[in-house]
């Protein structure tokens, strides 16, 4: 529930009030801002859990249509993976 919380506190913040802006553009700006919010933590490992949380997001949005709370899922087209960077040729 934590992933939903921090959303939810991230959309209060910016002042949105439905999910009906560019889902693109709203993931985004998550993305960027718990990214920022990870790297600032003393265990920070760069930022993977990021697509882990969007997949929640995806997941709770998909619960909300099945149970009739909304219509469509706004994320549901968003890519899921780890805005950090690839290691280089060769390297894992």
């Amino acid at each position: 529930m934590k992933t939903i919380g921090t959303f939810a506190t991230f959309l209060n913040d910016h002042n949105i009030q439905g999910l009906e802006h560019s889902a693109k553009v709203l993931m985004a700006m998550y993305k960027t801002r718990r990214l920022k919010e990870i790297r600032s933590l003393k265990q920070a490992r760069g930022g993977g859990s990021i697509a882990l949380e969007v997949a929640i997001l995806r997941g709770a949005l998909a619960f909300g249509i099945e149970a009739g709370l909304m219509n469509t899922n706004p994320i549901k087209q968003i890519a899921i993976t780890a805005d950090r960077q690839a290691p280089p040729p060769g390297r894992r």
